[in-house]
């Protein structure tokens, strides 16, 4: 059976976030090999390029006026991966590894920013996004220059990650799924399993950093 879209419309299997791989009803609580085998579907994917989205199918009669200013937000939010990167780069300054992955992380988020941007200059031909973004940064800077995470831990930094990370995922499911605007939903298509690959990332630097701080629920 077809599941219902946020909007309440049936939608068939061609018209699911990611055919096949039961991505908007990821369960991040299901058991281990259940998530390994989940998210490994999705990484296999060849990472996408701005330049290869639909944008000659962009279709303004589709487009949700409710949707538009999420949309901008969206972009400015994800732009600035760059400023979290640096602060993460700090907390993690003695581990190499980690730094490298938090840097690739931070070119997809900022892609991620660059296309939903794009789109949105496209419904909206009065914004701006280069400027929207000086404006965003000029009123909210990231504490980039602490040296100790803001959560406590570093592992509580990991499991903070996850959890933004699962949440934007099925954020961007969500909307790839409500909306009919063609290009829209293959960004959202695109971003959403990039957020559900970074959460492994993530996932994965939490075990390891889990074990090194011997933290439980009540120390951590």
């Amino acid at each position: 059976m077809n599941p219902a879209a946020p909007d309440g419309k049936r939608r068939g299997h061609g018209d699911e976030p990611f055919p096949g791989t039961n991505l908007s009803r990821y369960d991040p609580a299901a058991d281990g090999a259940a998530q390994d085998e989940a998210v490994e579907r999705i990484m296999v994917r060849a990472h996408w390029r701005i330049d290869e989205l639909p944008w000659d199918r962009f279709d303004a009669g589709k487009v949700d006026p409710d949707l538009v200013p999420l949309i901008k937000a969206a972009a400015l939010v994800e732009f600035n991966a760059d400023d979290y990167t640096a602060y993460l780069c700090n907390v993690f300054k003695d581990d190499p590894e980690f730094q490298e992955a938090a840097r690739g992380w931070a070119i997809e988020e900022v892609q991620h920013g660059e296309a939903l941007g794009r789109w949105a200059e496209l419904v909206d031909p009065s914004f701006d996004f280069r400027a929207a973004v000086e404006r965003f940064r000029a009123g909210y800077r990231v504490p980039i220059d602490l040296d100790a995470s803001v959560r406590g831990s570093r592992t509580g930094e990991m499991i903070a990650r996850c959890m933004v990370e699962t949440g934007t995922s099925s954020y961007y499911a969500a909307i790839g799924d409500s909306t009919d605007e063609p290009v829209l939903k293959e960004i959202c298509r695109n971003i959403a399993a990039d957020e559900l690959r970074h959460y492994k990332i993530f996932y994965t630097y939490a075990k390891k950093y889990l074990d090194r701080e011997g933290l439980t629920k009540f120390n951590g």
